[in-house]
């Protein structure tokens, strides 16, 4: 079997220097959009919402034909409120009308 080419290969983006500048903003980014939005990572997520085919009596019943239901559980932002800011975020619409 013959190595993978290069182009398939993954590489540690952070540790390399050359990225530091961007990433550092990316995350600057990323943290001020979750601040400025509301946006947060449940601590106890809504599981898939689609429940997986069940097998009763031997039969398969597909998704969506089950009487069982996943829960819903915390929605992203539920702690924060997100549903109620109204806050584009860091991110600007940079096109001239």
């Amino acid at each position: 079997m013959s190595e993978a080419s290069p182009s398939f290969k993954f590489s540690k983006k952070e540790e390399n220097p050359q990225y530091t500048e961007n990433l550092t903003k990316s995350r600057k980014l990323i943290a001020n959009w979750t601040e400025q939005t509301g946006d947060t990572i449940p601590e106890n997520p809504t599981p898939h919402r689609h429940a997986p085919p069940q097998i009763v009596n031997k039969i398969i019943i597909p998704h969506g034909k089950s009487k069982k239901r996943n829960p819903h559980a915390e929605m992203p932002g539920a702690t924060k409120n997100a549903m109620q800011i109204n806050h584009p975020g860091p991110i600007h619409d940079r096109v001239k009308k």
